[in-house]
This record gives C-alpha cells, structure tokens and sequence, in this order.
C-alpha cells in the first residue's frame, strides 16, 4: 500500500504554493494571457461607470472575465497533474472537456453570484433576510466544497469525471478540502482585504482608484492560480473514484 501523504498545514502550504511557483514557470504566456484578462476587466470598470454602478452589468462583466480565464485553469490542471505544459491560449469551445468545464463553470458562477440577491427578494423582513443570506451563504460554501476536484477531474479527462464519483471522493473530506483552501488563499484574501480598507478611508488621492488595479489584478490571478493549484493537489490526495480507482 502507497504512504498516505502528508496532509498537515505545512505541508499543504508547501505543496500546493511549490505548484504554484510551477505553474508560473512553466505557464508564463498563460500567466501573463490572465493577468491581461484581469487588468483589462478592472480598467473596464473603472472608465466605465455604467458597469460599476449597474449589478447586471457588473456580474456580467466578470461572468466574462471567470470564462475567458477557464483555459489558464484548465492549463494549470494538465500541468500539476498530468506533467503537459501547453504555450497558447487554447479557447477551445468545441472540445469535450472544455464544453463539460464551461458548463459548470456557469453552474458555480450562478451559486456563487445569485444567493446574494436571493433573500432581499423573497424574505418578508430585515431579520429574515440576514437569516436567509446566512443560510444561503452556508449551503454554497458546502456545495463548493463537495466540488473542489470536479474541475481538475474533467480537466484531465479523468475516467470517473462523474459528479456521483466527485460526491463520493469529498464525502467526510470537507474539514481538509475547507483548511486547504484557507491556509493557501489566506495571504492573498489578507492583501485584497488590505486595499479594500484603503480604498475606504477619506481623503484618498485622486490616482489611487487607478492603482487599485495594478493591485487587485495580480492578487486576482494569483488567487485564480492558488485555487486551481490546491484543486490539483486535492485531485491527488482524494480523488480515487474519479480516477477510475474505486475504493
């Protein structure tokens, strides 16, 4: 029987930000094909503002943008998992894999985006609808959760790529799933958190909401490649029926 790898916060952070310097080594133009796409977007936002101050406009905007990042994702998984570097940025909308991946990618944008705007339309009261934002915000990030190696499983053509078979390998999973997330994305949430403080207080300089982007940009892409790098670990570590391995 293999070891069991160790799954220790130190060694999930070590891990999973060793692919990470990976995958900037390896997938360069990709990398820089992501951080274009996320500093194109922000400065859209920010000549724009119909798209700051329109919600539709908004979430459709970056419904856009988690598209056209989705093969830098799919990248990044062939790469930690299957060892294949790829140098072009292949939208390729026909193939199976890709058309299987922007389904649910569409699927998980719409949970992460709607619930939000879910209670204000259906609870009666101010007390209601904190409550109903709380559990909406609760039954997403469980969801989210028993999904973490679905993308990477579809990514690499794995044989059990199923949601039955995802379902099976995150069962009593979810406390390593949520901890390895955490660890690794808690410096970047810290840096964004930091420039949204920033960009709260008075008097700010009248540059200041164009820089924001040069610093939100890069924490996004970096956050983009952490999640998809822990998804590839996760894949790893758990994914044994998606693998065509039952256990």
């Amino acid at each position: 029987m293999a070891d069991q790898p160790d799954l220790s916060l130190g060694a999930i952070f070590r891990s999973v930000w060793n692919g990470m310097l990976d995958v900037f080594v390896r997938l360069r133009f990709l990398s820089l094909v992501g951080l274009l796409i996320y500093l194109v977007a922000g400065i859209l936002g920010f000549v724009a503002p119909d798209i700051a101050d329109n919600p539709l406009l908004r979430e459709g905007l970056d419904a856009i943008k988690t598209i056209l990042i989705l093969p830098l994702e799919i990248a990044i998984y062939r790469l930690l998992i299957l060892r294949e570097t790829t140098s072009n940025y292949d939208f390729a909308i026909f193939a199976p894999r890709f058309r299987r991946l922007l389904g649910w990618t569409a699927v998980l944008w719409a949970l992460i985006t709607l619930p939000p705007y879910l209670p204000g339309l259906i609870a009666p009261s101010e007390d209601a609808d904190s409550i109903a934002t709380i559990a909406t915000a609760i039954v997403v990030v469980v969801l989210l959760l028993r999904l973490a190696i679905l993308f990477p499983a579809i990514a690499v053509d794995a044989p059990g790529a199923s949601l039955r078979n995802v379902l099976a390998d995150t069962k009593a999973r979810s406390w390593l799933i949520l901890k390895s997330f955490f660890i690794v994305l808690l410096p970047v949430l810290a840096g964004l958190l930091a420039v949204g403080l920033i960009s709260e207080l008075d008097d700010l300089p009248s540059w200041w909401s164009a820089a924001r982007i040069a610093f939100d940009s890069p924490l996004e892409l970096l956050a983009t490649v952490l999640a998809a790098t822990t998804a590839s670990r996760l894949y790893g570590w758990i994914g044994h029926q998606v693998k065509g391995v039952p256990i």
